[in-house]
C-alpha cells in the first residue's frame, strides 16, 4: 500500500473511531434492542449494546464491515460486556454461558 493510500486509510479510521462508538449512532430505540428474544422482558435493555449480536446481528455486522472497508486489518466482537456482572443490570446474568464471548465472533 502506499504511503498516500495508508494516510487515506488512517484518516477514515479516526473519523469512525471520532464518533465514539458506531452503535450509538444508529440511533437504536428500546424496541430495537429487545428484538423478538427479549420483547417481553420485564427490564429496560435499551444500552445494552451485547445484545445487539443477538437482537440485531445485521447491525453488528454492518458496523464489522464498515471498520475493514475503512482499511482495518483487525475487528473484534461485540462482546465486551457479556459478563454475568454487567448483565446483571439489564437483568439479563442468567443468560451468560461459557463461550458467550464468541457469539459476537
Amino acid at each position: 500500500m502506499h504511503v498516500a493510500a495508508q494516510q487515506s486509510a488512517l484518516a477514515r479510521l479516526r473519523r469512525l473511531a471520532a464518533t465514539r462508538t458506531m452503535i450509538q449512532q444508529l440511533g437504536l430505540a428500546e424496541a430495537d434492542y429487545r428484538g423478538r428474544e427479549f420483547r417481553d422482558h420485564p427490564r429496560e435493555l435499551k444500552g445494552c449494546n451485547d445484545l445487539l449480536s443477538v437482537t440485531q446481528p445485521e447491525a453488528i455486522v454492518a458496523i464489522h464491515r464498515a471498520y475493514l472497508q475503512a482499511g482495518a486489518h483487525i475487528i473484534t466482537t461485540n462482546t465486551f460486556n457479556a459478563n454475568a456482572i454487567s448483565l446483571a443490570e439489564y437483568g439479563l446474568a442468567d443468560r451468560v454461558r461459557p463461550g458467550v464471548s464468541s457469539a459476537g465472533s
